[in-house]
């Protein structure tokens, strides 16, 4: 079974928020990769229904 994710406004917000920090912080190549890195952990999430706990 599949579940439905879905990014509400202030967390599409956040995540730009979080990219522009560390492209200050760090570079943009670690910015764009921790979040692809959060993206594709959603995707995970959204097609492994049934990972954790009961």
């Amino acid at each position: 079974m599949e579940i439905k994710v879905f990014w509400s406004q202030t967390a599409l917000e956040n995540l730009e928020d979080i990219f522009e920090y560390y492209k200050y912080q760090a570079s943009i190549k670690t910015a764009r990769k921790l979040v692809r890195d959060l993206v594709k952990s959603t995707i995970h999430i959204q097609n492994s229904s049934k990972i954790g706990r009961i």
